[in-house]
């Protein structure tokens, strides 16, 4: 890395519960440093008095992402970057992991997780403290793709490919910043190679998300890549899942779009399940995913293609959820068997 980052001192220096007097243009400079040094970076919601920006209480404060396509839309641009700040100058910067940022990041968190992070044995890396009770250990992506997980083991998430973490100088909800360790930087060191230690939980993500095989009853080839982007696009207008406010339709829904609405396949459909998950409060697990995309394969409340065949490919530039009638048909009816499938995730 480049000795730009030594320009931000709240980058390396704690800064705990201090409290801006003035709007200031910190964020702004972190950001574009971090995408000066090749991250793709992107505002999330911030925290004032422990509360989310976003004005709803059930939400993962100050973790959430402020822009619709979430980490999707993460960039080393710097007019849109600045076009971004310059809009929510407290903005908590978000970057995006895995190959696109070149890292994987280890989150330890709570009091287990941070035991464990002291356990391991590794070249100098960026390692950050999150202000509240975790540790992110940042290495270089080794060139496959590692899926992103959480509770890999308890107090241990992995982001890597589809995920995405909160940066320094970010403000934590409560009220501290994040702040990397003297000494272990981005400016200091250049992301290590994930050490022979941490392979094994490497390993378990990809275990698990090569787990969920296909249905055996659905054989359908890939869709064309023009339809994938185009189900990409429409899914990243949808309103994330979130516990406790309609979320299990939400995601039901999206399951919906990707499988029967733009007929992909069923990796294709897990694949753009996953980034959607990364907007999800709280995310859901593999396993979850897997059991939605199962469940709207299954379905036969929606006709196959309802979104491509029904409706002109101009149509689709609408706003997600104008389908009324689609709504109706996947909501509001739903039998005994669907009640079951909406409460799955209360009860694996």
């Amino acid at each position: 890395m480049s000795a730009a980052l030594a320009l931000v001192p709240a980058l390396v220096t704690p800064a705990d519960d201090e409290a801006e007097a003035a709007p200031s243009t910190k964020m702004l400079d972190a950001a574009l440093h971090y995408a000066s040094e090749g991250f793709k970076v992107f505002p999330c919601h911030s925290a004032r008095d422990g509360r989310c920006s976003c004005g709803n209480t059930s939400c993962s404060v100050a973790k959430h992402p402020r822009v619709s396509g979430g980490f999707n839309e993460a960039t080393d641009d710097a007019a849109q970057i600045t076009k971004w700040w310059g809009r929510w100058p407290e903005a908590n910067i978000g970057i995006r992991t895995g190959a696109v940022s070149g890292i994987v990041c280890f989150d330890f968190d709570h009091a287990v997780g941070r035991a464990l992070a002291e356990q391991i044995k590794t070249l100098p890396t960026p390692i950050a403290d999150t202000g509240g009770e975790g540790v992110h250990m940042v290495f270089a992506h080794p060139g496959y793709h590692v899926s992103s997980r959480r509770g890999v083991v308890e107090g241990l998430d992995v982001r890597g490919d589809g995920g995405y973490i909160i940066a320094p100088p970010s403000v934590h909800a409560s009220g501290k910043r994040y702040a990397w360790r003297q000494y272990f930087s981005p400016d200091d060191t250049d992301p290590a190679p994930i050490p022979e230690s941490l392979q094994p939980y490497i390993l378990a993500t990809l275990v698990a998300a090569t787990t969920p095989g296909e249905p055996d009853a659905d054989t359908r080839p890939d869709a064309p890549p023009a339809d994938v982007e185009r189900a990409r696009g429409y899914i990243a207008k949808r309103p994330a899942a979130v516990s406790g406010n309609g979320g299990h339709d939400a995601a039901f829904r999206v399951a919906l779009d990707a499988t029967k609405g733009f007929s992909l396949s069923y990796s294709q459909a897990l694949a753009l399940l996953r980034e959607y998950n990364c907007r999800c409060v709280p995310p859901w697990s593999e396993k979850e995913l897997a059991h939605k995309l199962r469940s709207a394969m299954k379905s036969t409340r929606v006709p196959e293609g309802y979104i491509v065949k029904s409706r002109p490919r101009a149509a689709l530039a609408r706003p997600a959820g104008s389908e009324s009638w689609i709504l109706e048909m996947v909501v509001r009816p739903a039998g005994a068997a669907d009640r079951a499938e909406h409460r799955d995730r209360s009860s694996e």
